[in-house]
C-alpha cells in the first residue's frame, strides 16, 4: 500500500507539515531565568504558569509540599488572605496548583486587560506569603480528615497499594500520606522548604495566551528582579529516581462496608521513554484500554456488564514508566473480571492484532494526539508536562513514528516481553475475604 492509500500515513504527513508551535521561543529574563513563551492574539486569556523543583521527593516528610503549595497563596505579609481572594474573584482570575514526585506548579489565568495589576501580586505572594497558623491549621484538618475519608475509598487505597507494590516504600513514588502525618506536619517545616525550593530565580516560567509587548515588558520587569539562592537548586535527575525491579506481587485487601472491589493490574516497564519499543507499547496499550472502544471496554463492561468503565494507562514519570490497568467492579464479579482482564492480556501474546482493528487505534491516536495540542493553551500544558518529565520533543517524533510504522508482529513481540501475567502485580481492595500474598 503507497502512503497516499495509507489513510493512516496521510493523517501524519498531514500533521508533520502543521506542527509549528509545539516548542515555544525563550527568552530570559535580566537575571537570566528563562521564560517559554507561546503567543496567540485570537483569544483575550492569558496563562501563566510556574514551575518550582519542589514535589514529594525533596520534602522531609509527607505533606510539607503539598502544605507549602496549598498556602503559599493564603495572604502575605501585606494583604490578608480575604483581600487576596478579593482581588482575584472580583476579576475572574483562576488560579490552580498541582504538585506531584518532582514539582510544584502554580497556573493562573486572566484575562489579558487584568495582567498588569495581577503580576505585582503574584509575586508578592510568591516571595512574601503570610503561612498565617490560622490557615495552617484549617490545612492540616482538612487533610486530616481527607486521608482518613480516603481510606474508607476503595480506589484510594488500591492506588496507594498498587504504587508501593511496584516502587517500594524507600521510592517517592512508593510512598503516601497517612492521617497522623497531618499531626506531624510543622508550619515551620512548611516555610522553611516553601523558601528554599519555591525560589522565583529557579522556577520555570511559561507565559502563553493573548499578551502584547506591554505585557511581556510588565512581566520581565516584575519577575526579572528575583535573585534566588546563590547556589543552585538540586534537581533529581531521571537516573536518580529510576526504581528497581520489584517481584510481582498479589495484594488484597478488605474494607468494611464496601460494596465493590476496586482492581489494579500492571508492572513497571523496563525500558526509558527513549526506548522504541515504548513507543510501540503506547499503540499496544491503547487497544487493550486506552480508549471507550478498547478491548477491555468491549469485553469486561459492553459483554459482561461487569463495571461502568475498565482502562490501561502509562504514567510516564521522571525516571520511570508504570502500566496500570485499572477497574472498580462489583463484589461478586470481582474473579470473573480479574479472568478476563488476564484472557484479554494474555490473547495481545498470543494472537497477532488484525489489521483492520490497529488502523482504527491509530486513526484515534492521531486524532487524541490532535485534541491535545489544538491551541494554545493546550500547548502550553504539554509542554510543562514534558519538561517535568524530562522529555524532548523527540519523544513526539517516536511516538508518531511508532503509529506510523508498528506492526501486529512488532506489538506482539512487545507483549510478550511486558505482559506475561508471572510479572504484573495484581492488588484488589474492597470485597474480599482473602489478605495479602
Amino acid at each position: 500500500m503507497t502512503s497516499n492509500q495509507n489513510p493512516v500515513h496521510a493523517s501524519l504527513h498531514a500533521l508533520s507539515v502543521d506542527r509549528t508551535g509545539l516548542e515555544p521561543s525563550v527568552e530570559r529574563l535580566g537575571n537570566g531565568c528563562p521564560v517559554a513563551l507561546f503567543r496567540d492574539p485570537s483569544f483575550d486569556i492569558l496563562r501563566l504558569d510556574f514551575v518550582f523543583e519542589a514535589g514529594s521527593a525533596y520534602q522531609p516528610r509527607p505533606l510539607v509540599a503539598s502544605a507549602a503549595l496549598q498556602l503559599f497563596s493564603e495572604g502575605t505579609r501585606h494583604r490578608s488572605a480575604q483581600a487576596v481572594a478579593d482581588f482575584l474573584d472580583q476579576r475572574g482570575i483562576v488560579v490552580s496548583k498541582d504538585t506531584d514526585m518532582v514539582s510544584s506548579c502554580v497556573t493562573v489565568y486572566t484575562l489579558k486587560r487584568y495582567a498588569t495589576e495581577l503580576l505585582p501580586l503574584l509575586k508578592e505572594l510568591l516571595t512574601e506569603p503570610a503561612f498565617d497558623a490560622v490557615e495552617f491549621e484549617r490545612f492540616r484538618d482538612k487533610k486530616r480528615q481527607q486521608l482518613r475519608e480516603g481510606l474508607q475509598k476503595t480506589p484510594n487505597v488500591a492506588q496507594a497499594l498498587f504504587y508501593e507494590t511496584l516502587y517500594g516504600s524507600a521510592h517517592p513514588m512508593g510512598r503516601h500520606a497517612v492521617p497522623d502525618d497531618a499531626d506531624r506536619l510543622s508550619l515551620e517545616e512548611v516555610r522553611h522548604f516553601f523558601a528554599r525550593r519555591f525560589d522565583l530565580g529557579q522556577a520555570r516560567m511559561t507565559l502563553s495566551g493573548n499578551f502584547d509587548d506591554a505585557t511581556w515588558h510588565c512581566f520581565a520587569d516584575t519577575f526579572g528582579t528575583a535573585t534566588g539562592h546563590a547556589e543552585t537548586l538540586d534537581r533529581l535527575s531521571p537516573e536518580a529516581l529510576a526504581a528497581l525491579p520489584k517481584p510481582a506481587a498479589v495484594r488484597r485487601q478488605a474494607l468494611d462496608g464496601a460494596v465493590q472491589s476496586t482492581l489494579r493490574v500492571g508492572r513497571l516497564l523496563p525500558w526509558r521513554w527513549d526506548d522504541p519499543r515504548y513507543c510501540d507499547f503506547q499503540v499496544l496499550n491503547t487497544l487493550l484500554g486506552g480508549y471507550f472502544g478498547s478491548r477491555l471496554m468491549s469485553n469486561i463492561r459492553e459483554e459482561k456488564g461487569y463495571t461502568y468503565g475498565i482502562y490501561s494507562q502509562c504514567r510516564l514519570s521522571r525516571g520511570s514508566t508504570a502500566f496500570c490497568i485499572t477497574a472498580d467492579v462489583g463484589g461478586d464479579v470481582t474473579d470473573a473480571a480479574l479472568d478476563e482482564v488476564y484472557a484479554e492480556v494474555q490473547r495481545l501474546c498470543d494472537e497477532p492484532v488484525a489489521e483492520e482493528e490497529l488502523t482504527l487505534v491509530k486513526n484515534y491516536m492521531i486524532g487524541d494526539f490532535i485534541r491535545s495540542i489544538d491551541g494554545t493553551l493546550e500547548r502550553a500544558e504539554r509542554y510543562r508536562s514534558m519538561q517535568a518529565a524530562c522529555l524532548s520533543e523527540r519523544f513526539t517524533e517516536q511516538l508518531l513514528q511508532a503509529i506510523d510504522t508498528v506492526t501486529p508482529d512488532r506489538l506482539q513481540a512487545v507483549a510478550n516481553e511486558v505482559l506475561q501475567r508471572k510479572e504484573l502485580s495484581e492488588i484488589v481492595v474492597g470485597v474480599t475475604q482473602t489478605t495479602e500474598g
